[in-house]
C-alpha cells in the first residue's frame, strides 16, 4: 500500500532557476530562485561536475578537472613562498575564470549554460542544482537538537517495541517488481521486515535474497542453516542463547541484508524467539546518557576477529574500527557490536601510553553493553517474536543487532536457513526502484543514513 501510495503522488515540483549572476570576486555563481531561495557554487565545483565531461550513456566523467591546464607560474609562486590565496588567484584567472563569464539568460527547460573565459561552455540542470543546495551541509556542526523527531534521522523511524513489524507477502516479492520497492523501502526506513507464506523448502532462502540483488558469498557459503549440530563452528549452531549482535565484523564491509527464512519450528520446541534492537536507537541513547562514553567509543577502534582454523574453510580474519562511527556533522553513520567476535583491544599512538585509556574504553564499553539489559531500553525497543514455520525475517544488520533467546532443543527442532546481501548492492536495488515507485530522483541519495558509514 506503501509503494501504491507512492507511485500515486505526483513528486513535488521544485522552484525554478530566476537569476543566475557571477559573484563580485569572480569566485563562484551566486543564483536565485523563484521561491527566494538562494545558493552559491564555487567555480571549480562547476568546472568539475559539468555535464559536457560526463559521457551521456553512463554518465562517468570523460575530463576531470585536474586535466585542465592551469598556468604553471601558480606552482612556482607556491614553490617560491608566494601566499596560497594569491596562488589560488592566478589558477582562478587561468584559462577558467568567472571573472570573465556570463550566466545564459536562456533559462527555459531548467538548464543553465555558463561560459568560459577561453570559449568552452558548461551545463547545468537547474533542478538538479537546487536540489544539491537544499541537501544538508557537510561541515561540522552539532546533531539536530531533536533527533528523535527529525526527519532526516533514522531514529524518526525506527521501531518501537510495541509497534507491529512490517510484512509482506511471498507471492507479491516473487511476482512483481513493486512489491519489492515496498519491501526495500521498509528495510531502509526502519531495518526490519517479515516475510509470510514462503514456502518449507531448503534453498527457497535464496530465491527470495535474490529478488533484491545476488546473493553474498561469506566463510559461511552461500546459503547457512541454523539449527543444532554436534560439532558447531558457530554458537549459532547451538541451542544456547545469542546476545544481539552484528554477523561478520571482521569483514571490511560485512554483509548488508541478512534473510533467516524458518524452515521448521517445532510447537514443542520452548524458547527460540528472535530479538533485533536498532544500533542508531542504542547509539543515542548513549550519547545522551554518557557523552564521554560516546566519544570513546568513535574514536578508539575495537578489534573484530574470526580466528578459527578447526573448520572446513580456515578463518584468520582480523579488522580493527570504533564501534561507532560518525560523520563530520556528528551524526552516527555506522554502529559495528558483536562481543563474540572480539579480540584484544589495541591502544595505538598517545593512547598507548594514557593509564587511563584501557579503563575509559572498558567503562564505555560496557555502558554501551548494559543498555541492551537496560529494562526502561528493553521496554521501548527491544523486538522480540517467535519466527513461524513459512516465514522469512528479513533485515539491514547494518542496522540492527539480532539474537536469540535460548531453546530447548530436546523437545524438538528449530530450523532456519540463512543467507545475506551485500549491503551496496541493496541500496542500489532501493534506489533504482524508488525512481519508479518512489520519490527518487536520478543521480542524487535516496538510502541515506543506512548504517553502511556513508557520510550523507
Amino acid at each position: 500500500r506503501r509503494a501504491e501510495a507512492a507511485a500515486e503522488r505526483p513528486t513535488p515540483p521544485l522552484a525554478a532557476l530566476n537569476q543566475a549572476a557571477v559573484s563580485a570576486d569572480g569566485a563562484s555563481l551566486e543564483l536565485v530562485w523563484d521561491d527566494g531561495a538562494r545558493s552559491s557554487f564555487h567555480w571549480e565545483w562547476l568546472l568539475d561536475n559539468c555535464f559536457n565531461n560526463r559521457d551521456p550513456a553512463t554518465t562517468q566523467k570523460t575530463r576531470s578537472i585536474v586535466e585542465y591546464e592551469l598556468e604553471s607560474a601558480a606552482e612556482a609562486d607556491l614553490a617560491a613562498g608566494v601566499g596560497a590565496s594569491a596562488a589560488r588567484t592566478r589558477l582562478r584567472m587561468a584559462g577558467a575564470s568567472l571573472s570573465e563569464i556570463a550566466a545564459s539568460d536562456d533559462l527555459c527547460g531548467g538548464i543553465l549554460t555558463v561560459h568560459w573565459s577561453e570559449g568552452s561552455e558548461s551545463t547545468f540542470d537547474g533542478r538538479w542544482l537546487r536540489v544539491l543546495s537544499s541537501l544538508p551541509s557537510s561541515s561540522a556542526a552539532p546533531p539536530p537538537a531533536a533527533p528523535w523527531t527529525d526527519s532526516a534521522s533514522p531514529l524518526s523511524t525506527a521501531l518501537h517495541s510495541s509497534a507491529p513489524v512490517p510484512t509482506v507477502a511471498y507471492e507479491d516479492v516473487m511476482g512483481a517488481e513493486e512489491p519489492v520497492f515496498t519491501w526495500t523501502h521498509e528495510l531502509v526506513r526502519s531495518g526490519l521486515c517479515v516475510i509470510t507464506g514462503v514456502p518449507q523448502e531448503p534453498s527457497v532462502v535464496t530465491k527470495v535474497a535474490s529478488r533484491v540483488a545476488p546473493v553474498l558469498p561469506t566463510l559461511y557459503g552461500t546459503s547457512f542453516d541454523v539449527r543444532v549440530e554436534g560439532q558447531p563452528i558457530n554458537i549459532a549452531y547451538t541451542d544456547k542463547a545469542l546476545r544481539p549482535h552484528q554477523d561478520l565484523p571482521y569483514y571490511e564491509s560485512p554483509p548488508g541484508l541478512q534473510f533467516l527464512h524458518c524452515i521448521q519450528f517445532d510447537k514443542t520446541v520452548i524458547g527460540g524467539d528472535s530479538v533485533f534492537y536498532d544500533t542508531f536507537v542504542l547509539a543515542q541513547l548513549l550519547r545522551e546518557r554518557d557523552p564521554d562514553a560516546f566519544e570513546t567509543l568513535c574514536t578508539v577502534p575495537a578489534t573484530f576477529q574470526k580466528n578459527h582454523l578447526d573448520r572446513e574453510q580456515p578463518a584468520q580474519m582480523f579488522y580493527r574500527r570504533p564501534i561507532i562511527s560518525v560523520n563530520s556533522r556528528k551524526d552516527v553513520v555506522g554502529v559495528f557490536w558483536s562481543p563474540a567476535f572480539e579480540g584484544p583491544l589495541v591502544l595505538d599512538g598517545p593512547l598507548r601510553d594514557d593509564p587511563r585509556a584501557v579503563a575509559e574504553y572498558y567503562a564505555a564499553y560496557r555502558a554501551f553493553g548494559s543498555l541492551l539489559e537496560d529494562p526502561e531500553v528493553q521496554d521501548a525497543w527491544k523486538i522480540s517474536f517467535r519466527l513461524e514455520p513459512g516465514q522469512m525475517v528479513t533485515f539491514n544488520q547494518r542496522r540492527m543487532l539480532h539474537g536469540r533467546e535460548a531453546f530447548s532443543s530436546h523437545a524438538g527442532t528449530r530450523w532456519l536457513q540463512g543467507c545475506y546481501v551485500g549491503i551496496d548492492e541493496f541500496t542500489n536495488r532501493f534506489r533504482t526502484l524508488n525512481l519508479q515507485f518512489g520519490e527518487g530522483r536520478r543521480g542524487l541519495e535516496s538510502a541515506a543514513r543506512v548504517g553502511n558509514q556513508c557520510w550523507r
